[in-house]
């Protein structure tokens, strides 16, 4: 099936100065949509999606994750099910791992699914207790109950196993871990759900990338070509076959 991959230059026509040298600061965003990827129930098989991207090849600066995770086949999702890792080259981040789960509650929040974004920076911080930060105690269900977790939050970061992973547990496999790679290549979006009861499909994830500024004479030449390209009214895409 081939899946449309949208791209955009944040920065397409627009020169930076540092000092006497032009630079180009890009941002690609790649969104991947309509997914309907069903995750198998109770099992640590999971499903997986692999994108293969082709970005100039300066050192990644910031990475954000978008990740859409829904009920599915008219049951309810239970968060604190669900384990989620981006993986690109040697880099890992683990999304979420069973949010919730803490010592006195091995099953986590039963919230009903994911349409957050994952950045590092993110103010509400850990997402791993989203109850936490959002109500001030673990116990309170979403309002509305029938609707997912939105916002923008950082990951969880923990790379203990799922069917042991504590709140108090170290966060260590943060976004940042990506940070002077290289952008191209497989990037790997893997999702679990590791006990039985709640049903969630992979509907949708995003990537967000910042790279390393292009420095002059590069830098130049694709600001005159990102106005050359906005005056020709033309829009950035690529294909994903």
């Amino acid at each position: 099936m081939k899946t449309y991959r949208f791209l955009r230059l944040a920065v397409s026509a627009v020169a930076v100065w540092s000092g006497t040298a032009a630079l180009l600061a890009a941002t690609y965003v790649f969104d991947f949509a309509n997914l309907n990827l069903a995750v198998p129930d109770g099992s640590s098989a999971g499903v997986s999606d692999t994108r293969s991207l082709s970005l100039p090849s300066t050192a990644i600066v910031h990475v954000s994750v978008a990740l859409s995770l829904r009920p599915r086949d008219g049951q309810a999702a239970f968060n604190g099910d669900v384990y989620a890792a981006l993986t690109h080259g040697s880099g890992y981040s683990v999304l979420l791992n069973r949010v919730g789960r803490r010592a006195g509650s091995v099953l986590g929040y039963g919230d009903n699914g994911f349409d957050v974004v994952f950045d590092d920076a993110a103010v509400p911080g850990d997402v791993h207790a989203y109850r936490l930060t959002l109500n001030g105690n673990h116990a309170a269900k979403l309002q509305p109950t029938s609707g997912p977790l939105t916002g923008v939050w950082a990951p969880d970061g923990r790379t203990s196993l799922p069917a042991e992973t504590l709140l108090t547990d170290p966060r260590s496999a943060l976004l940042s871990g990506f940070q002077g790679m290289n952008a191209n290549g497989d990037w790997t979006l893997f999702v679990a759900d590791w006990e039985s009861g709640g049903l969630v499909k992979l509907d949708r994830w995003a990537l967000t990338i910042t790279l390393v500024p292009i420095p002059e004479p590069v830098a130049t030449s694709l600001v005159a070509a990102g106005v050359l390209l906005a005056a020709a009214g033309v829009r950035v895409g690529v294909r994903d076959g």
